[in-house]
């Protein structure tokens, strides 16, 4: 993300004690307040996302205003989206970091340094639905499950702790803590984001985009 404001619509805001500048769609010229307000909370997420990351070649401007201000959009009409984290969880991403090794293997096969494949957004991979019961009725159950997970996934966690020291902006949440939406919403979730953005805070809503057993969806 590169800070620029072709729509004149930033404002430096305090953070409790740390000053940041948010992007304002209120500020954008032909939108009306009043019923930008009675927008849907997502489509305002969705309309700054838009806004911070403005590009004219990409986002019509009088398409903007019109999905602010809940008038009609054309048949056809595309916006920029750009999630903030990606969540994975085991089942579909440990396919996506598979192919990032092979993407750096082909790299240095190329005499490309490897540290170039790398993401480019905060990856989150949480180990979900993985501890099966083979104790239980017992204070020691928990530890006696994880310890059996551990001994049958050795070789896919090896694989994992490696990709955590390997890849910046990627973390990963081990078994035994819970489903990847529990631990998003009670631990990874950030609802406002500040960053540094060269050598300046912006602070804007958390979004992502999230991969699931079954589908592929967009949160935020």
């Amino acid at each position: 993300m590169s800070l620029s404001d072709p729509l004149h619509v930033t404002e430096i805001v305090d953070l409790g004690g740390e000053r940041a500048t948010v992007f304002r769609v209120d500020r954008l010229e032909g939108v009306e307040p009043v019923r930008l307000a009675r927008r849907p909370r997502t489509v305002r997420v969705l309309l700054e996302n838009i806004v911070r990351h403005f590009d004219p070649s990409h986002t019509d401007l009088p398409e903007i205003r019109a999905l602010a201000n809940g008038g009609p959009l054309a048949d056809r009409v595309e916006f920029a989206y750009y999630p903030e984290r990606v969540l994975l969880q085991d089942f579909t991403g440990v396919p996506v970091i598979v192919d990032l090794a092979t993407l750096r293997s082909a790299a240095v096969a190329r005499g490309i340094a490897p540290e170039r494949v790398n993401p480019t957004v905060p990856v989150d991979l949480i180990v979900d639905h993985s501890v099966q019961v083979d104790s239980f009725g017992s204070p020691k159950s928990l530890l006696i499950n994880l310890d059996r997970e551990y001994e049958r996934n050795h070789e896919r966690y090896r694989f994992l702790r490696w990709a955590k020291e390997a890849y910046s902006n990627y973390r990963i949440v081990p078994p035994g803590n819970g489903i990847c939406h529990q631990v998003n919403l009670e631990h990874l979730s950030q609802v406002v984001v500040r960053r540094e953005v060269n050598g300046t805070a912006v602070a804007f809503p958390d979004t992502l985009i999230g991969t699931d057993r079954t589908s592929f969806r967009a949160r935020w």
